[in-house]
């Protein structure tokens, strides 16, 4: 795991609808050395589908586990 100075962690289940909203505010924010990691923690809604355009960001994991 590489070092960052903060680690935003988003578990997620049925929320497809506000990820997106979430995710950009964080973001907008101005600190540099960050990592956000969602969880997906096997949500039936189209959570996966969203979370897929910043899949090539290097700051930004997403980890899925069965519910």
């Amino acid at each position: 795991m590489k070092s960052v100075s903060l680690r935003v962690i988003l578990p997620c289940y049925n929320v497809a609808k506000y990820i997106e909203r979430a995710v950009d505010s964080i973001l907008r924010q101005d600190f540099e050395d960050y990592e956000v990691i969602i969880i997906n923690d096997g949500s039936p809604d189209n959570l996966l589908d969203i979370c897929e355009k910043w899949g090539g960001m290097s700051n930004i994991r997403i980890v899925t586990t069965p519910n």
